[in-house]
């Protein structure tokens, strides 16, 4: 695994269940690829920076992310769900932070098959486009719309407080 040049701040922590804890992490650094399960992104439009895309499934509403295909590096993967749920083309890409994963227990990849790693990371970053969004094409995804970065909808509140700090992280690099 990389280092990064600085510590990662935690920013809040939570559980899945009995099983899985997680932590997340403010780092312009990404864990090693080969630990990465999953990857999502903070779709900001640039032509009105205060907006960002959601996009909505059987959870709720979320970023736009999801597991990394086999042969898929990370900006691929992100490039990918963020097309697929959100109808949104990727510009650019800049980390902002991961979540780290810990599973007590193994748990079995109903994705790709075998186990997820006992620690595993699903890195987050902040994805800009200047195209218009087409219709997403994620067979998971109820719908994906545009936000007010003011009045994000309700998410998970870890979502909300990763959405945020993402927000905070584009804001303090376009300045």
């Amino acid at each position: 695994m990389r280092l990064p040049d600085k510590a990662p701040h935690k920013l809040t922590e939570g559980q899945w269940g009995d099983n899985v804890s997680w932590e997340f992490y403010l780092s312009d650094e990404m864990p090693d690829e080969q630990l990465c399960t999953a990857v999502f992104c903070l779709a900001v439009l640039t032509k009105n920076p205060e907006r960002i895309v959601l996009a909505r499934n059987k959870r709720g509403w979320e970023m736009l992310g999801g597991h990394i295909e086999p042969g898929e590096d990370l900006e691929q993967a992100a490039r990918r769900e963020a097309l697929e749920e959100g109808g949104f083309y990727v510009s650019r890409l800049r980390p902002f932070g991961y979540r780290k994963v810990i599973a007590r227990a193994p748990i079995v990849n109903d994705h790709h098959g075998g186990y997820y790693p006992p620690v595993g990371y699903i890195p987050h970053y902040i994805a800009t486009t200047d195209r218009e969004l087409v219709d997403p094409s994620g067979e998971e995804i109820l719908e994906s719309r545009v936000f007010n970065a003011e009045s994000l909808p309700e998410m998970d509140g870890f979502q909300t407080a990763i959405a945020l700090a993402g927000l905070k992280a584009f804001r303090r690099q376009q300045s």
